[in-house]
């Protein structure tokens, strides 16, 4: 019975497994789609940018000419136009390393997941105030916690296994069998031989070996025990993390929106300044970065919601 019982709870924990395998893989499909569309709004914005960029070349080419301005305009608005250039290749990089990730994980080839990633665009992000079920609940779904509680009761049965050598086992044997070499006596009487009878077997001059076998399987026990707990201390872990991430993850896509418009806000106002002489290039300068990064992280943090909503 034992044996049975712990044959019973690893085919459980196997079917667990599987599920678990089944999640992970879920997982990492969906945090990669939201790296692809998180990557595809950066490169959009990091081109945007790069465009009013190339518009504050022309400008300051075009005050260097009328002689308002000095040489060095020029040149600090091109490095900052070609520094914004630079990391758009840098993102087609990571882009095609993303494609070629969920390629892998859908067991497609790469040109067929472009074909797939054409339909749609942007961020998934779903509507602030998603409720994604409580701790409690999320915990309790989770397979690899199944699985480990499993695998401890299958190692569990394993000490009544081990224990079970202590006491004599009884055994029923029979045995059949035909005697002759012609097919017309089959079925006589005198054709057939059997036996049948009962059999003991008793290790009782090997309790000591028996009961460190015992101790055994008792320690495995504790280390699955140790096992169970830490599984669901990772998943408490986890799951925190993750709601932490979301909740905090609205607060700053919220700080970071209300920064972008300042920002966008900002250039506009310097750039008419600079243009009616009553502020430098340098103020142009810091702006467009200012803007390009704060709209950079709030494409990121965007991504990261939808990747904490997945993890969790």
């Amino acid at each position: 019975r034992r044996n049975i019982e712990a044959s019973d709870a690893n085919l459980e924990a196997s079917f667990e497994i599987y599920r678990d395998t089944l999640v992970t893989l879920f997982s990492e499909t969906a945090l990669n789609y939201i790296e692809y569309r998180t990557l595809q709004e950066r490169i959009r914005l990091a081109i945007a940018n790069a465009a009013a960029q190339q518009d504050s070349v022309e400008l300051t080419q075009t005050r260097l000419d009328a002689g308002l301005t000095p040489r060095i305009d020029v040149t600090q608005a091109t490095s900052n136009l070609e520094t914004t250039r630079a990391i758009i290749p840098q993102l087609k990089i990571q882009l095609d390393a993303s494609r070629n990730r969920l390629a892998r994980l859908t067991a497609e080839d790469p040109a067929a997941v472009d074909r797939i990633l054409r339909s749609s665009g942007g961020i998934p992000t779903p509507p602030r105030g998603y409720s994604a079920g409580m701790p409690c609940d999320l915990i309790r779904a989770r397979p690899d916690i199944r699985a480990a509680e499993r695998q401890l009761a299958a190692q569990t049965a394993l000490i009544g296994v081990a224990e079970s050598d202590l006491y004599p086992r009884f055994t029923l044997f029979g045995d059949f069998s035909l005697q002759t070499i012609s097919s017309s006596n089959f079925w006589d009487t005198s054709a057939g031989a059997y036996s049948f009878g009962p059999a003991i077997q008793w290790q009782i001059f090997s309790a000591g070996r028996i009961r460190n076998n015992i101790r055994i399987e008792e320690a495995a026990t504790e280390q699955a025990l140790r096992n169970y707990e830490n599984t669901i201390l990772l998943a408490v872990e986890e799951v925190e993390n993750s709601m932490s991430g979301i909740a905090n993850g609205w607060d700053r896509v919220a700080t970071l929106g209300r920064a972008d418009s300042a920002a966008r806000e900002t250039v506009d106002l310097v750039k008419d300044n600079y243009q009616n002489g009553l502020v430098d290039f340098q103020r142009v300068l810091d702006a467009e970065r200012t803007k390009f990064n704060t709209e950079d992280d709030l494409a990121v943090a965007r991504g990261n919601i939808s990747q904490s909503y997945v993890l969790l």
